[in-house]
């Protein structure tokens, strides 16, 4: 079944659960991919701080550039939200409350996830675990920003849900 048919056409899906406020599948998948992204932007970011000199005497380097890799998941993560959400589209049913509650706690937590994971293999390249960091990152102090930074991510993938119900 295609985006383009609206939402009266569409057959629930298998896993729709009824009335559960949230799909259990959908979920996991969006889930998965913020995780797999995390890891994914983590490690070349722990990778280049290495590659690049990160080290003793280029903490100021290692520390910027990890606050750019930082901030670039942060704005990727809307652009996720919006492709992840459309990908799980229909298996989140075609009630317009689960399915919204489905995508906002998935691309919310999705999005912390993958911050943290991010956030995590920085600090171990940044503290010495890779054999020359020189410097290290507080992973608990970016809950707080994370948290405020995971709100885009939530407010895209609902907009996107309620515009596939409605089209």
């Amino acid at each position: 079944m295609s985006h383009d048919e609206s939402a009266d056409q569409r057959e629930p899906a298998p896993d729709a659960g009824g009335d559960a406020p949230i799909r259990l599948r959908p979920l996991g998948v969006i889930l998965a991919v913020f995780a797999i992204l995390g890891v994914g932007i983590g490690l070349t970011g722990y990778l280049m701080i290495g590659a690049l000199g990160g080290g003793g005497e280029s903490q100021l380097f290692s520390g910027l550039f990890a606050l750019v890799v930082i901030l670039f998941a942060a704005l990727v993560g809307p652009v996720v939200a919006v492709a992840v959400t459309l990908h799980v589209d229909e298996s989140l049913g075609d009630a317009l409350g689960p399915a919204g509650v489905t995508a906002a706690v998935g691309n919310f937590v999705g999005f912390l996830v993958m911050g943290l994971l991010v956030v995590i293999l920085l600090s171990l390249r940044l503290s010495g675990g890779g054999g020359d960091g020189g410097g290290s990152l507080n992973v608990g102090s970016y809950v707080g920003t994370l948290v405020k930074a995971g709100f885009p991510s939530l407010l895209v993938a609902v907009a996107v849900t309620v515009l596939t119900r409605r089209t």
